[in-house]
């Protein structure tokens, strides 16, 4: 039978790396299977650890691991502190996934056109330099004020400054401070690293059954981190006890001061306990913001009105309360603090009664004021 006879079957298509077809469903399920019995918070706390690249590497792993990484983007704020890229997100960066790719995943130089894996110059304008040579950044300047420059196609590049730090400071705006990329980097136990280096080589291999084999190492790598956290927890914990004990304060007092939350938080995150040498050089700050915290918050009761009509007041409710309700007794005193203010010093009393029956002994011209 000719070609022409018979019904003309086209030949197939190339296939596609990374199709959906019936072998790549069931390596997805088998890989699947090996975390079933991992709980979701140990899925997230394990990518938290992760850096750009590794998340990169983890999204071909399986669908779960994908919709894990999609609807927690908070995932590659961390992994780009634990990679300590001491830069914000340019303006125009629609996510964090973006901005790695773009960052981490290379691109031509702007001046020699050869492919670099560098980090961008600047990420406003799109330069990209891949050696010292090529150290030349783009200026908006008029084409009549090039001296000293090198115009190339119309593109006017000076030389780079050395006496310049951030470089690129003025081209973008910076976004929110995040904590753990340059003035406190996150240290990692070895613990997870020895972890998640079988994880990121088992991922690299495709390999289903090295991955079933690491499984249990990854369990016990963070169950030590866990009980370690636990630990300084508990002794973080102790050391504030003691502190509030000693400065006669509670504990929810003491823990509303941020700056001690924040030097606690630093280490624990580095996972070791907090020493009284640290306690040391904040605790000034830290009793002044108590103090100013607890300030607000007294309260007292007016002694002049009858017992069914006494009600607790704040300084400034009690100063509204005695200019309404006893307007001689208030002109006479000045309420806050129980101050006198009839004698030349300042004088304080702890109860009001007992301002009261100072003014009646030391000054009796204004006995009848009260």
């Amino acid at each position: 039978m000719s070609p022409l006879q018979g019904t003309y079957v086209p030949p197939a298509l190339p296939a596609i790396p990374g199709a959906y077809n019936g072998h790549s469903l069931a390596q997805a399920r088998s890989r699947c299977r090996v975390f079933s019995d991992l709980s979701l918070d140990l899925l997230l706390e394990i990518m938290t650890w992760c850096g750009p690249h590794d998340l990169l590497a983890v999204q071909g792993v399986c669908r779960t691991f994908r919709l894990l990484i999609l609807t927690n983007r908070y995932i590659w704020r961390l992994a780009r502190a634990n990679l300590e890229l001491g830069f914000p997100l340019p303006i125009a960066a629609p996510s964090e996934e973006w901005f790695v790719r773009y960052a981490l995943g290379g691109g031509p130089c702007t001046v020699c056109r050869r492919p670099t894996q560098e980090l961008p110059y600047s990420y406003s304008l799109g330069i990209r330099l891949c050696s010292a040579s090529c150290s030349y950044y783009l200026l908006r300047a008029c084409p009549g004020d090039v001296d000293g420059c090198i115009a190339e196609d119309g593109i006017i590049l000076w030389r780079r400054p050395d006496d310049v730090d951030e470089v690129d400071t003025l081209m973008y705006q910076a976004t929110p401070y995040l904590e753990g990329t340059t003035n406190s980097p996150m240290y990692r136990p070895s613990a997870i690293h020895d972890g998640l280096a079988e994880f990121n080589a088992a991922i690299e291999s495709g390999d289903t059954q090295r991955l079933e084999l690491m499984a249990e190492t990854l369990h016990a790598a963070t169950h030590r981190y866990r009980a370690r956290k636990r630990l300084v927890e508990r002794r973080n914990r102790s050391l504030l006890a003691v502190i509030a004990r000693e400065n006669n304060v509670t504990f929810d007092q003491l823990v509303s001061s941020r700056t001690l939350v924040r030097y606690v938080n630093t280490f624990a995150r580095d996972l070791t306990c907090m020493t009284l040498q640290a306690w040391m050089t904040i605790s000034e700050t830290c009793l002044a913001e108590i103090k100013w915290l607890r300030t607000p918050k007294a309260r007292t009761c007016c002694t002049l009105c009858r017992p069914e009509r006494k009600q607790t007041y704040t300084w400034a409710g009690l100063e509204a309360h005695m200019r309404a309700i006893h307007p001689q007794t208030y002109s006479t005193i000045a309420l806050k603090g129980h101050i006198c203010a009839l004698c030349p010093h300042t004088t304080k009393f702890t109860q009001l009664q007992q301002l009261k029956r100072h003014i009646y002994t030391a000054h009796l011209a204004t006995r009848t004021d009260l």
